[in-house]
């Protein structure tokens, strides 16, 4: 069975076998340990408030930028809340959109673990599309302008044991002015595999799977 997907050009090696418990996204999301125990308790203070995620990565940015902790806080936000982030944002890097896609993976894999944890872990997976159609959808949506140092190439995945089909627009609706309990419907119905009229579609590859040709987008 064949499936298409994006990766560095300089990786690509025809023939090459990947194993996804080597090379998996968890692997790039979670490559900070400051970042993503930052991104983890945010979360958590998200989960127990009102807190929109604009706020609380607001009030991350002061927290690296100003000495005191209650300057600028979120409405909901406790000083309790506020002296358990603000020493980890001072230990994390400064947010840019590499955080972003770590706090944004560490959300979609709390609810995960939390509400369907028989679903395979994003963070433990390769991601591809089972047409080249669904892939050539994907990258006009999430790779515009940015394919200069990447390609498109076939993969064979007979030997992957999960294969998890997904639409990721789903998880593209969910934003910053949302809170952890109006995000979580539309991270359940991911991992619910709904679709919407739209789809997107992605698959989640656990196992092994061998680099093809390179196809053109």
């Amino acid at each position: 069975m064949n499936a298409f997907k994006i990766m560095p050009r300089h990786l690509h090696n025809l023939g090459d076998i990947v194993l996804t418990t080597q090379v998996n996204y968890g692997s790039w999301t979670g490559r900070i340990p400051e970042s993503k125990a930052l991104a983890d308790a945010v979360i958590e203070v998200c989960s127990e408030s009102e807190i929109t995620f604009a706020e609380a990565i607001t009030a991350l940015a002061k927290f690296q930028s100003q000495f005191d902790q209650d300057v600028g806080l979120p409405r909901s936000m406790t000083m309790k809340q506020a002296a358990i982030l603000n020493p980890l944002a001072r230990l994390a890097p400064p947010l840019d959109a590499d955080f972003g896609g770590t706090f944004w993976e560490a959300l979609y894999e709390r609810v995960r673990s939390q509400d369907r944890p028989a679903c395979p872990s994003r963070l433990l997976s390769s991601f591809a599309c089972r047409e080249l159609s669904q892939l050539r959808n994907y990258c006009s949506v999430h790779k515009q302008n940015r394919m200069y140092d990447k390609l498109a190439c076939e993969i064979v995945i007979t030997g992957c044991d999960v294969a998890f089909d997904a639409d990721t627009s789903i998880l593209d609706a969910i934003d910053g002015n949302m809170t952890y309990q109006t995000a979580r419907p539309h991270i359940l119905s991911y991992w619910d595999q709904s679709k919407t009229s739209s789809p997107i579609m992605e698959i989640l590859l656990q196992g092994q799977y061998v680099l093809g040709k390179v196809v053109e987008l």
